[in-house]
């Protein structure tokens, strides 16, 4: 499962389904669902926390989702971030 830069940011801000993407980052940490994100997320999350104020916060962010035991992060090519976004439109989840 390739994991969005909103899902981080909706538990992260504290948005209107956080607890919903709270529930899916503990399954990601405790090892019960396996899961991807890309290098760019992280830089687009580390971005958005730094204009909003949060850039005190972010050695923490990254050290506890290192922690994470079915993390990978992804170190994509310009032709894999391609099909990334298009996945992503594909399977993009309308709330």
């Amino acid at each position: 499962m390739l994991i969005d830069t909103n899902i981080f940011l909706e538990w992260l801000l504290g948005q209107q389904r956080a607890d919903e993407c709270r529930t899916l980052l503990d399954k990601v940490q405790n090892g019960e669902t396996n899961a991807l994100v890309t290098d760019f997320a992280l830089h687009i999350i580390a971005i958005i926390l730094e204009r909003g104020g949060k850039r005190s916060e972010l050695p923490e962010l990254f050290t506890t989702l290192a922690s994470f035991d079915a993390l990978s992060v992804i170190h994509a090519s310009l032709e894999e971030h391609i099909q990334i976004a298009l996945l992503a439109n594909q399977n993009w989840p309308r709330f």
